[in-house]
């Protein structure tokens, strides 16, 4: 049987794989191939080369789609896609290129084999030929024309090769991807994007019909409990005016025992008069009691040491210019009154003359080493502390009511008060407890003087009339100076005392008071003007303010009360004829337009726009982002629904122009989708593989030019080495004698 096989099919190695001096087993010596057979292995390679040529978009193809399969490939995805896909638009260019780098790299391959290059060397030199050679023939007719050298080959021919060496690898590509991205379904097919618009319409009208059944049922159920209060307020109506009415009354009480107008005037002054007997007391205690009898007493002492505000140093300088400013004014008087003047002005600063006594006479001569004869019989006293005391007193009079004096105390009044200034002085000087005594007699003097119409302060001043009048007033006049304004509430206040005991006595009067006029005042409206003259009043008065405010809110909810027991029956009548005029049918009619109303809020569609480009409008659209957001809780409660809308997503997708794809993505769909659960992370990696192989058919420049590379690159080697590996098959199945000298 062996002896029967053809010898053309025993593989025979050539002489390059083996020894010259070894033999097969036949017993012949190997013979050098001719050039007829190495042409006819030429020839034979060109088949196969261009089959793979032909084949190569698909190769490539399924390359990009296994590499988009795998995590540590996908960015290659992308390129051998778009590689696979412009490779469709030159088939017949790469059949052609594919079949001519078949014979050249076998031609390369006989070349190396008759040149005896070892065999380890020569499929790195294939292979870099295979690669390098037909990109260098694309690039040099580029950099020659560019050089302005064009040849002389004919327009016609030359254009012809380029397209067969160098067809565009991309021209037709962004096609056919967007093709594979939308599952081969055609461009315009719109029953994935109809049926997700159907669904989540559905289930928009299901969650409308919930939400407004539910809001029906509410307001059916309002409705009929409002209708049920409206009847038993009927029933009620006697009883809420009647107890409006009691807490009204109870508002009114709590403002205590009436008091009338004149018995408060009567009352206030009464509580004057006891603060100013009560200041007079404490003046009287503090003042003269604690500092102005020790003074004198420290006073006498002193005197009858001979020591006298005149003579003390602490004193002297003063009392000296008060007996200028004394003598200034007895020159400066009229002849007829300068006897006058000087007795009573440096008659009170000088002293008095007096008889010595005998005991006297006998401390005169030993103090000054004299006889009894020589010791005169009356010496001159300096003006004692007690007496300076009167005199600053006198001045004082002298300087309020000088206006009302006659004689030589008209004359030298005003001028007298230069001299009170040095006297006080001279006291205080002369005893600190003096100074001390006049400090807290004026202080003490405060609550006094206001009743008594002092001229101590301004504030004083202006409210000793208001007070003068008040107190001179009869009970029954005094209530004029209840005027709700907050001047004559703050003097009233002052003048009983802003301690708060006082205070809170006279407000209870003040709330009495406003017990006898809110009696009075039965109408909210009367009330209202009640508020409004006493503002001034309720402002010193906050308690006696809130409670007229407290019985003003009362009266209203009584008013209230009884208005609403006349309407209250028109009410119910007039909600009866309404849910009878509207029946059953409108009320379904009403609910259809709202879950029409609804469905259309998520929905969004256009007049004149159809269903599915609606829903391709919310995936590519300016306002994706919040479209597909909105319904993206239908779609994803429903599995079929996500998978109808991945579909859609996938056609959307495959219209876009492939040159503003990129913006799509990233500005539009991925932020919608990414994280919703609408499109599992397997499908979404594919979307994205895909379309950034679209993006990149449409890119004219760097992007075409490594994707035609690459495309040339595959197809140039893989081309070859079919052709190659076809060669001697193909000869065989033709009936070639390969193994003749082989």
């Amino acid at each position: 049987m062996a002896d029967q096989m053809p010898t053309d099919l025993i593989y025979r190695p050539t002489s390059q794989e083996i020894p010259s001096d070894v033999v097969y087993s036949t017993g012949l010596a190997q013979q050098p191939r001719t050039l007829k057979q190495r042409a006819s292995d030429i020839l034979a390679a060109a088949p196969g080369g261009a089959i793979a040529g032909a084949l190569a978009p698909e190769l490539v193809t399924g390359a990009g789609l296994a590499a988009a399969a795998f995590p540590a490939t996908t960015l290659a995805a992308p390129y051998l896609l778009a590689t696979g896909a412009g490779m469709r638009g030159a088939r017949l260019a790469g059949a052609a290129a594919g079949g001519l780098m078949g014979m050249g790299s076998e031609a390369l391959e006989q070349g190396m084999e008759a040149l005896n290059v070892p065999s380890e060397y020569r499929t790195p030199i294939r292979m870099g030929a295979e690669a390098l050679v037909p990109e260098a023939g694309r690039q040099i007719p580029r950099a020659l024309t560019a050089a302005g050298f064009r040849g002389g080959m004919a327009p016609t021919v030359r254009e012809g090769l380029r397209d067969i060496f160098t067809p565009s690898p991309i021209a037709g590509g962004g096609e056919s991807i967007a093709k594979m991205l939308r599952r081969g379904a055609p461009s315009t097919e719109a029953a994935p994007a109809e049926r997700v618009y159907g669904g989540v319409a559905s289930a928009a009208e299901r969650e409308a019909r919930s939400a407004i059944g539910a809001q029906r049922a509410q307001t059916a159920a309002r409705e009929a409990e409002r209708e049920a209060r409206l009847r038993q307020a009927g029933t009620r109506l006697t009883e809420q005016e009647s107890e409006a009415q009691r807490v009204a009354q109870g508002a009114r009480s709590s403002f205590g025992q009436p008091l009338r107008e004149e018995q408060f005037g009567g009352a206030a002054q009464q509580m004057i008069a006891q603060r100013l007997a009560a200041g007079k007391a404490t003046r009287e205690e503090k003042a003269i009691d604690d500092l102005l009898t020790p003074a004198l007493q420290e006073a006498q002492t002193l005197q009858r040491k001979n020591v006298f505000p005149e003579n003390k140093p602490e004193s002297a300088k003063a009392f000296a210019e008060a007996m200028k400013i004394a003598q200034k004014i007895v020159d400066d008087s009229p002849t007829e009154m300068q006897d006058s003047v000087r007795k009573n002005l440096l008659g009170n600063l000088k002293g008095v003359t007096r008889q010595l006594t005998d005991a006297e006479k006998r401390v005169y001569a030993l103090r000054n080493n004299v006889s009894l004869d020589q010791v005169p019989n009356t010496i001159e006293t300096p003006a004692t502390f007690e007496q300076l005391i009167n005199f600053s007193r006198y001045l004082n009079y002298l300087s309020k009511y000088g206006k009302e004096l006659s004689g030589w105390e008209a004359n030298v009044a005003n001028r007298a008060q230069s001299i009170a200034p040095k006297l006080k002085e001279t006291l205080s000087s002369y005893n600190e407890k003096y100074g001390q005594f006049l400090n807290k007699y004026q202080e003490e003097s405060l609550p006094v003087n206001l009743v008594l119409d002092r001229k101590l302060s301004q504030s004083a001043v202006q409210q000793s009339p208001f007070l003068k009048e008040f107190m001179q007033s009869g009970k029954a006049t005094a209530k004029k100076f209840l005027d709700g304004t907050k001047e004559s509430a703050n003097i009233l206040v002052q003048a009983v005392g802003d301690d708060p005991a006082s205070r809170a006595e006279l407000e209870r009067m003040v709330m009495g008071v406003f017990a006898d006029r809110v009696a009075k005042a039965q109408s909210t409206k009367q009330i209202d003007d009640l508020i409004r003259e006493n503002r001034g009043l309720f402002e010193v008065f906050p308690r006696v303010g809130e409670q007229v405010g407290y019985l003003r809110r009362t009266v209203e909810s009584a008013e209230t009360a009884g208005a609403r027991a006349k309407t209250q029956k028109p009410l119910i009548e007039a909600k009866r004829k309404e849910r009878a005029q509207m029946g059953e049918e409108a009320r379904s009619a009403d609910i259809e337009k709202d879950v029409e109303k609804r469905v259309q809020e998520v929905m969004r569609l256009p007049a004149g726009q159809n269903k599915a480009e609606a829903i391709e409008k919310m995936i590519t659209g300016s306002q994706s982002v919040e479209d597909i957001k909105r319904i993206g809780a239908y779609i994803s409660a429903t599995p079929e629904l996500r998978n109808d809308f991945v579909r859609a997503l996938e056609i959307a997708l495959s219209r876009v122009d492939p040159g503003k794809i990129r913006e799509v993505m990233d500005r539009r769909v991925l932020p919608a989708i990414e994280g919703s659960g609408l499109v599992q992370p397997k499908e979404l990696q594919r979307i994205k593989t895909m379309t950034r192989a679209m993006e990149l058919t449409a890119d004219p420049n760097t992007t075409q030019e490594v994707v035609g590379f690459v495309t040339r690159l595959l197809r140039n080697i893989g081309a070859a080495e079919a052709g190659r590996g076809t060669s001697r098959p193909l000869q065989t199945l033709l009936g070639a004698n390969l193994n003749a000298t082989r």
